[in-house]
Formats: C-alpha cells, structure tokens, sequence
C-alpha cells in the first residue's frame, strides 16, 4: 500500500460512529433549510416597506384595473395585513373606496380567504420546524463532538 492509501484508511478507521441522533438532526438541518430560507424570505415580502420599495421602483407596470400608485400603497396594506392577523373576512369586506362601492367582489373576498389559510399554515408549519432546527443546531453544538458533528 501507498503511504497516502494507508492514511485514508488509517483516518476512515479513527473517526468516531455517528450516533442515530445525530445524523437524523444533520439530516434534517439539510432538509429544512431550503424551507425555512424560502418562508422566511416570503415573510419579509409581506410587509409595507417592501410595498412602498416595489411600487415606487422606476418601471414598475401601471395597474389593469387603473388604480394609481397612491391607490395600490393605500389598499394592498390592508390585504397584507389581514393574511397576517386573526381578522375574518369582514377585516376585507368592510372596505370602501371613497364612492362607497365595495373594494372587494364576493369572489375576491373567497379568494382571500383561501390565501389567508394557505399563509397561515406555511407561517405555522416555518415556526414548528424553525424551532426544532433551532432545537437540532443546540443538540449538536453541544455534543462531545461538536466540531466533527456539524463539519461532516
């Protein structure tokens, strides 16, 4: 054997047994990253400054339906806001525009709703498993090993 075969064969046999634990929590850091990046990411976009960021950018597309710059950074708050509070749909269906005609159809008003479930949810399930990641990151920062742990 080669003296460098004999090192790799040599190192292979010294590193210690990964316990169960511990690869499921490596495994899991790996798989739920992506996730929690892209919920997280998602939730920093549901806020007014990004709003106020988007719409007033140089070339930003006129509205289909007409309404003007000032129109969508009054308005779409109120849609944010109302997927991110624990308000029923009224939150939405008790808006006017200043004529008094309704700023939601009754097929919008559904739709929102769908939206705010979906939100919810996504919002629920980043929290859960954001507080196990944060639960897996501890269990290995800690361990014995630590340094072995998190670089394999």
């Amino acid at each position: 054997m080669t003296e460098t075969t004999t090192f790799y064969i040599q190192s292979k046999q010294s590193r210690p047994a990964v316990r169960p634990v511990v690869w499921v929590a490596r495994l899991y850091l790996t798989l739920v990253f992506p996730l929690l990046l892209t919920l997280i990411a998602a939730r920093l976009l549901m806020t007014p400054a990004f709003l106020a960021f988007e719409y007033n950018r140089p070339g930003f597309p006129a509205d289909f339906y007409g309404f003007t710059r000032e129109d969508r950074l009054n308005y779409a708050p109120y849609a944010i806001e109302y997927m991110l509070n624990g308000a029923d749909i009224s939150y939405l269906g008790d808006l006017t525009f200043p004529n008094g005609a309704p700023l939601y159809n009754a097929r919008e008003l559904i739709h929102m709703v769908d939206v705010k479930v979906v939100t919810q949810l996504a919002f629920g399930v980043v929290f859960v498993a954001g507080l196990i990641a944060v639960g897996a990151i501890t269990y290995l920062g800690r361990s014995t090993a630590r340094r072995a742990h998190l670089r394999r």
